[in-house]
């Protein structure tokens, strides 16, 4: 993508604004990691869930031989999760997965713009293995990103009643003490605006998803 007047700086945008929610998705997995939830709180499902308070103070376990020894498991959990799974394990499937993207577009002369970017990966893959291959691949990408998606929506809503709930009294108070009545109210409003977002590229043709 070429910088100056012809860069595509929507496109540049909105690269920008979703490399955070990795981020922000990792960051929840740490505060499961913690594993303090029994002891600070937790956001309760809104249908048949309880109000369960969320401290705003740190809680801290009794320092004894066995509650270090679990501790310290739990960063051992937490070191591999970061640096094996997230970081060396991430970095070779998107090496790999670039590197064979590459090696099936490039050669039959498919590119990844505009809509064409959803099946050129399973056009490339239909014409080396078969036409199985065209549904497979489409599949499971479906399915991997609409996960994908659903857990950023659900981790940056839980990052956001973090901040609010912290930081602002005001929030709780108009919460009840009850995080959900802004969670919920934060997730189904990252919902419609991506359900609004959908509608106008695909129905009204006023953005491209690649």
């Amino acid at each position: 993508m070429p910088l100056g007047r012809s860069a595509d700086w929507l496109v540049m945008s909105a690269a920008i604004a979703y490399i955070p929610a990795g981020f922000a998705f990792n960051l929840v997995l740490s505060s499961y990691a913690r594993g303090m939830g029994s002891k600070i709180g937790y956001i309760a499902a809104i249908i048949g869930g309880e109000k369960v308070k969320i401290a705003i103070e740190e809680v801290l376990f009794k320092l004894d031989e066995k509650n270090l020894r679990r501790w310290k498991g739990w960063v051992n959990v937490a070191w591999i999760d970061s640096w094996i799974v997230m970081s060396l394990i991430t970095f070779i499937t998107v090496l790999m997965t670039s590197v064979m993207t590459y090696g099936l577009l490039t050669p039959r002369d498919l590119k990844l713009t505009g809509w064409g970017c959803r099946i050129s990966s399973s056009q490339g893959t239909s014409r080396c293995v078969g036409p199985v291959a065209w549904f497979i691949v489409l599949f499971a990408g479906f399915w991997m990103l609409l996960g994908t998606q659903f857990g950023l929506m659900d981790s940056t809503s839980r990052v956001i009643i973090d901040c609010f709930w912290l930081a602002s009294p005001k929030a709780r108070s108009w919460a009840k003490e009850d995080p959900r009545r802004i969670y919920y109210l934060v997730l189904y409003l990252e919902f419609v605006i991506a359900l609004t977002l959908s509608i106008a590229a695909v129905g009204f043709g006023l953005a491209s998803p690649y």
